[in-house]
């Protein structure tokens, strides 16, 4: 009879272990998904930030050495500090002093590019405040579990493949 009991307490005690660790893993993979859905709004009110710039200011993009600071009036935030909370991704550890987004510093007019391929923001290694670069290469490994978020000049955001590394892109071809 006291085996018995003994037996049926250690299967209850296992019985609750799975459930823990079960709870645990579900809990940590809809961390993980929450963060890369936060990311990726991040980006899509940034694009909507730019566009809104571009409008304004005949179709040009902010100087890459400040770009975060011209679409702050634009994103909807009261403070620089919101701001800049709500615009870095939620990957980055909080206290690093950037966003982990950059811009792309295109050398030619937008009007030059094919806005459906050419990106304005992604994900960047550079963790740095008004982070830009003229080649656009992604962190390795990805930070969010199906890829890195790239936000193009139509202002539309994507999730990357995690096998994409660097994105091309190239001037419209002139006639």
């Amino acid at each position: 009879m006291k085996a018995t009991l003994q037996k049926r307490l250690g299967w209850a005690l296992v019985g609750a272990i799975v459930i823990g660790a079960s709870g645990a893993i579900l809990s940590a993979i809809a961390r993980e998904d929450q963060q890369s859905r936060t990311c990726f709004a991040a980006m899509g009110r940034m694009a909507t930030a730019f566009a809104m710039y571009q409008h304004d200011f005949d179709e040009r993009m902010p100087l890459p050495s400040n770009w975060s600071e011209a679409i702050i009036c634009y994103y909807g935030c009261e403070s620089s500090a919101s701001f800049y909370e709500s615009q870095r991704c939620p990957k980055v550890p909080q206290s690093f002093f950037g966003a982990g987004y950059a811009m792309v510093a295109l050398p030619l007019p937008v009007n030059q590019y094919d806005p459906e391929r050419t990106p304005m923001l992604f994900e960047t290694v550079t963790i740095a405040r008004n982070a830009y670069a003229t080649e656009v290469i992604l962190p390795d490994p990805p930070r969010h579990k199906q890829g890195n978020n790239i936000a193009f000049l139509r202002g539309g955001v994507k999730t990357l493949p995690r096998s994409v590394r660097v994105w091309k892109y190239q001037p419209l071809p002139t006639e």
